[in-house]
């Protein structure tokens, strides 16, 4: 078995190598294992090997050293700059400032261009923020030049007479609505205060029929003798319960039926 120290000097030796930064402690007890632990794994590397990055500048990356055992012994440490990520980190924000500043200059060479060659022929004197702000549709721009600007505003102009005759119409008809509106509502409180009193009428008036037909029905079932009632055509309107039971037959079974086909002996009752 051949074996080989590992210590400071090796690591200086391959830092001079290599021209990195490199640092071997022992797995036990060394501050690098919290840095290895911490350290994000590179799944497609043949040894494994961790990095972590330390910051904007600087990268490290770990691989544990393991014994005849596979015992974990030791933790080797490479730093090194990380020139390639800040070169594409400054490529990336000089395109973004050339991107952002050539746009600007577009969007202001656009802006000056539309304001001097079009806009100035329709410029307003003060009167657009009035009709912006006031919506008064009867307040116009002043229109100077005879191009196709000045064809466009004019059309404009009489497009917004037209909206103003609208709205005005629209207005009216509105006005009109909300007063048919509130006398068909003052028409239905009233039609509703006479349906509430009609109803009231109505169950008083069905009360007042209630109590008379128990009084009535009180009083005829209190008469001793039989009493039987028919209208015009012979048809039972009234059965007491003397007559039912006299005679054998209840009132459900003989109102509404004619008098004289009703099946009664008269004989025993005399």
């Amino acid at each position: 078995m051949i074996g080989r120290s590992l210590g400071d000097s090796f690591a200086a030796q391959l830092s001079n190598t290599t021209q990195l930064s490199i640092q071997i402690e022992s797995y036990i007890n060394s501050a690098l294992r919290l840095e290895f632990e911490g350290a994000k794994q590179v799944t497609d590397s043949g040894p494994a090997i961790s990095i972590n990055p330390l910051n904007s500048k600087n990268i490290a990356g770990y691989m544990m050293v393991e014994d005849v055992f596979n015992n974990p012994v030791m933790i080797l440490k490479a730093a090194m700059d990380r020139d390639i990520y800040n070169h594409g980190y400054d490529t990336i924000l000089f395109f973004i400032y050339i991107v952002f500043f050539g746009s600007l200059f577009f969007i202001l060479t656009a802006l000056y261009l539309l304001d001097s060659q079009v806009t100035s022929y329709c410029r307003c004197t003060g009167q657009s923020s009035g009709v912006r702000l006031s919506g008064d549709l009867a307040d116009r721009v002043p229109v100077r030049g005879k191009d196709e600007i000045s064809f466009l505003c004019n059309a404009i102009h009489e497009m917004l007479q037209s909206l103003e005759a609208a709205d005005y119409r629209l207005r009216h008809s509105r006005d009109e609505l909300e007063k048919l509106i509130e006398d068909r509502t003052a028409e239905l409180v009233q039609v509703n205060l006479d349906l509430k009193h009609e109803i009231t009428e109505h169950e008083l008036g069905r009360k007042a029929l209630s109590e008379a037909y128990n009084e009535i029905h009180l009083i005829i079932s209190s008469i001793s003798s039989i009493m039987i009632g028919v209208d015009n055509n012979g048809m039972v309107t009234l059965w007491n319960d003397v007559a039912s039971k006299l005679l054998s037959l209840s009132s459900d079974d003989v109102v509404g039926l004619d008098f004289f086909d009703l099946p009664i002996n008269w004989t025993p009752l005399f």
